[in-house]
């Protein structure tokens, strides 16, 4: 279960850094930290979530209700 908390926490991290190195650089930091490419696919969608705080929580909400 570590392995999992490992990479759970790289992507909290990766995405706490969207806003100074964008999309592409946490796509490559992800991949380097052994995210594969399909789980990238799957969660690329959680990186263009905008809007206020309310508003990201009901997308988020969607978002991981369809998975």
């Amino acid at each position: 279960m570590s392995g999992e908390t490992d990479k759970l926490i790289a992507i909290t991290v990766a995405i706490d850094k969207l806003d100074k190195i964008g999309i592409d650089g946490v796509t490559k930091e992800l991949l380097e930290k052994g995210i594969s490419e399909s789980a990238l696919k799957k969660i690329t969608p959680l990186f263009e979530i905008a809007g206020d705080t309310e508003s990201r929580l009901a997308q988020m909400k969607t978002f991981l209700a369809c998975e």
